[in-house]
């Protein structure tokens, strides 16, 4: 059986309150410290009384946003000779020449 206090606080209460606070100055130093040198964010925050997480994920916050890749869509070009692709049949064998080498291949 638990016992519980009048006037007891939750763990999730105390936990909040456990919780280092930081202020904007040392976010920005840090930003600044990691941009101008070669150290990686851990170890800058370290040095600086800073939680290694909390600099990773301040970090990660001023990150310039990832661009995705663009893709350029392939359309054949259109000729009067196309014939449908449903039209089309592969040959039984058709030879390929590469570099003075020859491939044949075979349906």
């Amino acid at each position: 059986m638990h016992r519980t206090h009048s006037g007891s606080r939750r763990q999730s209460d105390r936990k909040r309150d456990m919780r280092k606070r930081y202020t904007a100055e040392q976010r920005e130093q840090l930003i600044a410290e990691v941009r101008a040198t070669v150290e990686r964010a851990g170890v800058v925050a370290r040095r600086l009384g800073i939680t290694p997480l909390t600099a990773y994920l301040w970090m990660k916050a001023v990150a310039p946003a990832k661009i995705a890749p663009v893709f350029a869509r392939v359309v054949p070009a259109q000729s009067s000779r196309a014939v449908p692709a449903s039209r089309m049949v592969a040959p039984e064998s058709r030879t390929q020449r590469f570099n003075g080498a020859a491939v044949r291949t075979r349906r």
